[in-house]
């Protein structure tokens, strides 16, 4: 089998993908972390869900997290997690109860008021989430002004360049029902612990790219290829479970080569 060409085809079709992914790109965007949710532009907007708006964008600097019409400081705790590395936990941190995270995430943000902010680390070596000081800066959506704006250093998870998996959820204060979650598929039932699956996945940080345009991870997908030198592909499993290879191949049309095993 001639291995570059099926090399080359998916090498085509992964620059097809990505060029709809940058299509309608923006340049980066800085936001003023101050409340005001006039500087997120329409592709920094995510979606929407119980009434509560999603935004995500970053500059060379910083990942900026929105929401918006939430009052966080008096009904309940935003949480946001990511994936930037190998490693990780697929269970969120304990409050009131757990949930099943669709990637394994190295780090997260716990909001629950202005005074009780968390930047959160998956510490390996306890297997616990670590509770750290706020790396950047916060405006906590209350009653008068129902707007959350976080700015975090790319310095404080590791500086990613790609490959950036978020999700995030809005659950109760006293218990762990969740009631908006973001990607909007994943569940929201207000009882207790939940399955998420979905997350949001951004190929590449750099300037150009459209935070809406993202791509929805609820499956494998090709996370690195190589058409050249030591010619490989590197496949990727986003979720929570693992996914059975048996039935999946490789093929150029004149060959094929068979996959095994789980991912």
């Amino acid at each position: 089998m001639k291995r570059k060409h099926w090399l080359s085809l998916l090498a085509a079709l992964l620059v097809l993908a990505l060029t709809a992914t940058v299509a309608g790109a923006t340049a980066y965007h800085t936001i003023t972390v101050d409340g005001d949710t006039s500087e997120w532009s329409p592709d920094d907007m995510m979606e929407t869900d119980n009434g509560g708006d999603l935004y995500i964008t970053w500059d060379e600097n910083n990942l900026y997290i929105g929401l918006g019409n939430v009052n966080v400081d008096d009904d309940g705790v935003f949480f946001i997690y990511l994936d930037t590395t190998t490693g990780g936990s697929t269970t969120s941190m304990t409050w009131n109860g757990t949930h099943t995270l669709p990637f394994a995430a190295d780090y997260g943000m716990a909001v629950d008021a202005d005074n009780n902010i968390g930047w959160l680390s998956w510490n390996s070596g306890t297997s616990s989430w670590d509770w750290n000081a706020w790396p950047g800066s916060k405006y906590v959506g209350w009653s008068g002004n129902q707007t959350t704006e976080l700015s975090v250093p790319w310095t404080s998870m590791g500086s990613p360049t790609g490959n950036l998996y978020v999700m995030a959820f809005f659950q109760n204060q006293g218990d762990n029902g969740v009631t908006a979650s973001w990607p909007t598929p994943n569940p929201a039932n207000n009882s207790g612990s939940e399955t998420f699956t979905h997350a949001y996945h951004f190929p590449s940080l750099v300037d150009g790219i459209s935070p809406d345009a993202s791509v929805l991870a609820d499956h494998v997908v090709i996370n690195e290829f190589n058409a050249k030198g030591a010619e490989h592909i590197e496949l990727y499993n986003p979720t929570a479970s693992a996914v059975d290879l048996t039935g999946w191949y490789l093929s150029d049309g004149e060959g094929t080569d068979n996959l095994s095993g789980s991912l």
